[in-house]
């Protein structure tokens, strides 16, 4: 396994969102008073300097605009949603010999009255290069799910799945064409993983009961090419000290497999073939021992787990995006401090060598 760290930015900042596809990591730096959007291209052993795509400005800041995620496609277009701004499309441009990466803003797109919260690419729909959405419109009240075409043949938004803004917990997307999210449609009600799995032209709806929040209490999702996983937390007197990963496999009734996670919650999740990356945080909700963050690799195959990334203190929780993997590495972004006590933000990046 080949494994290097991406140090960018120094200081009290985060990363709070990573995506990685064909080479290219991109990523959200949230500091105290702002926030950008940067990229770098790996190439071998090498890297590119870290490219600045997006940043905040007075006018977002004011408008509490923020960098809600980050989607990249196998053909280099970067998307980012920008909440109330919409979503905003990049070409990134591969170095060639001396010449480093570099980025060029190709659309922006904006619908009055909706509030972009997740944008990802999931492959082709319908003869078009297809991103699905998570909005909710500030106007009715609604959160939808919608699906965006784009390409030669580009279609409007196709909503498929609508429901009360309270009632979608967590959602999550990838290629080739699978949505997934949990909903509850109140309180003390069960909840629920939905599925919606794309077969030739249509999307083929699947629900999957999960219980009610007294029992365990969802704090992620992740769905990948075969599997979904869903991460919950015990409440405080039922199983103390313990979260809970289960993984079902898609088109098959039924659990597949679960792990249990030690003195820490599950509250980040990625998922592609037969493996699952959990970011294990500390102290949720017990509020003790930081040391335990960490983040564990396991297979659906196999019942071992394995550490990938400790966070220990200067990092005890991990974010929601702030992982992700494919089908030969995986990327996580955390927080390190050096013997000078220097803190610095950046992304471990994990690749299997072929031999």
């Amino acid at each position: 396994m080949e494994e290097r760290h991406l140090a960018l930015a120094k200081g009290s900042q985060s990363i709070t969102h990573v995506t990685y596809c064909n080479n290219w990591v991109a990523c959200v730096v949230e500091y105290e008073d702002a926030w950008l959007v940067g990229a770098v291209f790996l190439d071998g052993c090498m890297s590119s300097d870290f490219l600045k795509v997006l940043k905040s400005t007075n006018k977002t800041l004011q408008g509490e605009t923020r960098a809600t995620d980050l989607s990249l496609s196998s053909d280099g277009v970067l998307a980012v949603a920008v909440g109330k701004d919409g979503i905003k499309l990049f070409k990134m441009v591969v170095p060639i010999g001396p010449a480093n990466a570099s980025v060029v803003e190709i659309e922006s797109m904006r619908w009055p009255g909706t509030d972009v919260q997740r944008a990802v690419w999931i492959g082709e729909f319908s003869d078009t290069r297809a991103m699905a959405t998570l909005n909710n419109c500030t106007d009715t009240d609604i959160a939808s799910i919608a699906l965006h075409g784009f390409g030669e043949a580009r279609t409007d938004a196709t909503v498929v799945s609508e429901n009360e803004p309270h009632q979608i917990r967590f959602f999550d997307a990838c290629t080739p064409g699978h949505i997934a999210f949990v909903s509850a449609p109140g309180p003390n009600l069960a909840n629920t993983v939905t599925l919606l799995i794309k077969t030739a032209e249509i999307f083929n709806r699947t629900c999957i009961p999960i219980g009610k929040d007294s029992e365990k209490a969802p704090s992620a999702l992740a769905i990948g090419n075969k599997l979904v996983v869903v991460g919950y937390s015990y409440p405080p007197g039922l199983a103390d000290g313990v979260g809970l990963v289960e993984v079902f496999m898609i088109g098959h009734r039924g659990l597949h497999t679960t792990r249990s996670i030690p003195q820490s919650v599950p509250t980040a999740l990625c998922t592609n073939g037969d493996r699952v990356l959990v970011g294990a945080s500390a102290g949720i909700p017990w509020g003790h021992n930081t040391s335990v963050s960490t983040v564990y690799c396991f297979s659906g195959k196999n019942p071992e787990n394995f550490a990938v990334a400790k966070g220990g203190e200067e990092h005890p929780t991990w974010a929601p995006r702030s992982m992700c993997m494919w089908s030969y590495g995986w990327c996580v972004a955390r927080t390190i401090v050096n013997d000078s006590q220097e803190r610095f933000s950046g992304i471990d990046c994990a690749s299997l060598v072929a031999r």
